[in-house]
């Protein structure tokens, strides 16, 4: 009996330890676990620092989330939240993350962002109004609810605050006439910095034709023409960029960019031997090529390495600068010597492949059966230019093709070709004035002018 009196007292001793134990047990794994998903998981950390009662750490807890890869996505909830925290500190960190975390592909989620965003825009402190005003732009606003906030900065007295201002301005230059008068204006700006951001926030704008029509082309190219004569190195430079971008859309080489070979500073030689090669199809300006074979005797070796570089990218037209390039490859400089070779090798390659590969190709699909391969034979020729001048009967040939596409084509391709190809005028004019169709009236007028510019009687056999 005593026995198991102390059993049943026992007993209940033992579920109420086991239980305890339980508990215990419980806490000390939900612990450790908590701490390893803190350790492992460095974005959930993030988060609960998010929360911190310091505004101190809130702010670098945003700031860490914004550098965090792969993208920490539930943090845009908070992050959009902390836009209207206390701290203006921790709002402009939050504004500043944003982009780098939010999901463009999820509607919603932007939708919610942008709207956080834009009733965030009249947050009282400078600092974080700039902050959340250039976070917005990422979300394409209409700028009659951005623009005038960036106009106010770009009057700040801050030369670094006009910059971001200036830059945020450039997104909106075709839809607000005040945006694009700002850029134009930041060009007399007294600081060096303000100055080269608007020279390429302007270069930046003529980058996109959707923001940048022709018209407004036309006063961006006055503007960095008259930039390209700044005082300031570094203002030429980035002038020279913007108009070598305004080349490539216009699809023709701007002589200013040539002339820049020859500036006083190497910093804008450098500039224009770089971006001359872009290698964009079009009319070539004949002073190209022997502006960079002069400047590949440059004083500089930077100039010297980016003009070797730049004939290589060329390729064929920068076949007249083969003897210079194989007088670089003895350069002192091992670099120069190095891109000099390179470019060597690659422009010779693409003249033999021109000559025994892709222009005897090209003249031989002229005569084939199918018209879609002459009409792209042709519009081939037109692009090699008057490298192409053995093709020229064929495409004299071509102009009685019964394809009118073929007819175009090949007349476009005429007036490519150089002074060899006036022995087609004849056949141009009579199809200029009868042809059928007006694309092929069109072109043959256009390679017309092309061949005879100052208006010789085209009519003589």
């Amino acid at each position: 009996m005593a026995t198991v009196a102390t059993m049943r007292l026992i007993i209940p001793k033992l579920r109420m330890w086991h239980l305890l134990g339980i508990v215990a047990a419980s806490a000390a794994f939900l612990a450790v676990f908590q701490f390893r998903w803190t350790v492992e998981d460095p974005g959930y950390a993030l988060i609960r620092r998010l929360r911190s009662a310091d505004a101190g750490e809130r702010a670098k807890a945003a700031v860490a989330l914004n550098g965090l890869r792969p993208r920490e996505r539930r943090a845009v909830a908070p992050l959009t939240e902390m836009l209207f925290d206390p701290d203006a500190r921790v709002r402009a960190a939050a504004a500043h993350a944003l982009p780098a975390i939010i999901d463009r592909q999820d509607e919603a989620e932007v939708g919610q962002v942008k709207a956080a965003l834009a009733a965030a825009l009249g947050d009282r402190d400078p600092a974080a109004r700039l902050e959340i005003a250039t976070t917005l732009c990422f979300f394409d606003p209409e700028p009659k609810v951005i623009v005038p906030t960036l106009l106010e900065f770009a009057r700040d007295r801050d030369a670094s605050t006009r910059v971001k201002a200036i830059w945020s301005l450039s997104l909106f230059g075709r839809r607000s006439e005040p945006a694009l008068a700002a850029l134009f204006a930041a060009l007399g700006d007294a600081d060096i910095e303000v100055r080269v951001w608007a020279v390429d926030a302007l270069g930046s704008c003529s980058d996109r034709p959707s923001v940048a029509p022709e018209p407004i082309l036309g006063r961006i190219k006055a503007a960095l023409n008259e930039a390209a004569n700044d005082e300031q190195p570094r203002v030429r430079a980035a002038a020279v960029r913007g108009l070598a971008t305004l080349a490539s859309r216009a699809k023709v080489d701007n002589p200013r960019v040539i002339e820049a070979l020859a500036d006083s500073s190497s910093w804008v030689r450098c500039a224009a031997a770089n971006y001359l090669c872009w290698n964009w199809p079009g009319q070539r300006s004949p002073d190209l090529i022997p502006a960079l074979v002069r400047t590949l005797s440059d004083a500089n070796q930077d100039v010297r390495f980016a003009t070797a570089s730049t004939l290589g990218t060329l390729g064929i037209e920068a076949e007249a600068a083969l003897t210079a390039l194989r007088a670089s490859t003895n350069d002192p400089d091992r670099l120069v010597r190095d891109a000099a070779t390179q470019s060597l090798t690659t422009i010779e390659k693409a003249a033999r492949t021109l000559r025994t590969v892709t222009l005897p190709g090209a003249i031989a699909e002229l005569g084939d059966a199918d018209a879609v391969v002459r009409a792209l034979a042709a519009s081939r020729l037109e692009g090699i230019g008057p490298r192409a001048s053995e093709a020229i009967p064929a495409l004299v040939g071509c102009l009685a093709d019964r394809d009118a596409e073929v007819r175009r084509a090949s007349a476009a391709a005429l007036g490519q070709l150089g002074p060899e190809a006036t022995v087609a005028m004849p056949a141009l004019v009579n199809l200029s004035e009868s042809d059928p169709d007006e694309r092929v009236r069109r072109a043959a007028r256009l390679s017309r002018s092309i061949l005879l510019p100052d208006g010789v009687d085209d009519r003589a056999p």
